[in-house]
């Protein structure tokens, strides 16, 4: 068997390499390929001059000088270039915590997903400084509120800084919540590509499926 396609149950992106969320069922045996992008309706679609194609940042030719800007919206890769500046071109927020020890720092583990408002009020104080860090999982880039037993700062009932030490946004403020989603923005469609292939012809077939979760 050639390769075996696990049910998913978290969008990655390509650098998370040695972490993965993934399920127990045999979905498609003899995979060779599985791409899976999120629908980003805030990157650019730019434009070969030379060839009039529209292109999006996985295609070859993207950052070409000249090329332009034509319209937005397309599917990408999580955290695929930090020096855009589109919904998935980051890694996550900081206060989501999903990050791993890695050499020089830290991995980011840009995941997509829809989070628990329960982080912020059970009472503990998630954003709170670690008297004893962990070796294994320091450095990170994680905020931390320094004002001690501040706990559920963000269903307190107060205006309580944000983790920018500001009080601009009113009380229980999104900024003050200790946590945060990965990507604090809904996630309006996947695509998913699989390219198999058959062992006895040896011809490879690619499919693409696309799901849109647009309100209807």
């Amino acid at each position: 068997m050639i390769g075996l396609l696990k049910s998913a149950w978290a969008l990655h992106d390509e650098t998370a390499a040695s972490v993965y969320h993934e399920g127990e069922d045999v979905v498609l045996a003899n995979v060779l390929a599985f791409d899976l992008k999120a629908f980003d309706p805030t990157v650019p679609i730019r434009r070969l001059p030379a060839t009039g194609e529209a292109l999006l940042p996985s295609d070859p030719g993207y950052t070409t000088a000249g090329a332009i800007q034509i319209g937005q919206g397309g599917y990408v890769d999580l955290h695929y270039n930090t020096a855009m500046n589109s919904y998935f071109s980051d890694g996550p927020q900081a206060r989501s915590q999903l990050y791993i020890p890695a050499a020089g720092g830290f991995r980011a583990l840009a995941t997509y997903d829809t989070w628990s408002y329960d982080y912020e009020h059970d009472g503990v104080n998630q954003d709170g400084p670690v008297a004893t860090p962990d070796p294994l999982r320091s450095p990170t880039p994680k905020l931390v509120d320094t004002t001690a037993n501040r706990i559920d700062e963000g269903t307190d009932g107060y205006d309580t800084p944000d983790f920018n030490g500001s009080y601009d946004g009113g009380i229980d403020d999104v900024l003050e919540f200790e946590t945060s989603p990965p990507y604090p923005v809904p996630l309006r469609g996947i695509q998913i590509r699989i390219r198999i292939i058959d062992p006895d012809s040896r011809q490879v077939r690619q499919m693409t499926v696309v799901s849109d979760f647009t309100p209807e």
